[in-house]
């Protein structure tokens, strides 16, 4: 028999126990999820897997690389690039050098929208002339954007910068 006093402390007791291993359970699965996200994301390849960088992109999932291969990038689908709400990674393969957007005459190269953190790599970017606001250009609510390495050469935008961002961004040499 338990008097009143033993079955107060044993609820608390037995509440704690609850709490904890409910807790542990609950950061057991955050950690599990935080981890698969990761373990699903894909590395696409331009040209391999899509013929332009904006079909790479629009089959990109957050998380995912977008790896274009050296070459000139132009015309439709190579130029005026949208990613919006997206947190991707368009990247060069080979570097700054060998791998060029050249959007001949086209307003803009990419235009990164909406919420997500997306980083553009390795780019060179030329030929962008118009009334665009910018070469690149940067409307995030939420998250950040990232241009790393990227080298913005012969444009000619009366009306605007190389690159014209608001929201949190980052720009690496």
């Amino acid at each position: 028999q338990l008097n009143c006093n033993q079955c107060v402390v044993f609820r608390i007791l037995v509440s704690k126990d609850v709490i904890m291993k409910t807790c542990f359970v609950i950061l057991s699965l955050s950690l599990l999820l935080s981890c698969a996200a990761g373990i699903n994301a894909a590395n696409i390849y331009v040209p391999i897997d899509y013929q332009t960088i904006q079909e790479a992109i629009d089959a990109a999932g957050n998380g995912d690389t977008v790896l274009v291969s050296a070459g000139i990038y132009s015309g439709p689908g190579n130029t005026d690039l949208v990613i919006e709400d997206k947190s991707i990674t368009v990247q060069s393969i080979h570097g700054v050098e060998a791998c060029m957007i050249d959007c001949s005459g086209a307003n803009r190269a990419i235009t990164i929208s909406g919420i997500g953190s997306s980083t553009i790599q390795d780019f060179t970017i030329t030929n962008c002339s118009g009334s665009a606001d910018g070469v690149i250009i940067c409307e995030t609510y939420s998250g950040n954007t990232t241009i790393r390495g990227c080298r913005v050469t012969d444009n000619s935008l009366p009306s605007g910068a190389a690159i014209n961002c608001s929201g949190d961004v980052i720009i690496e040499d």
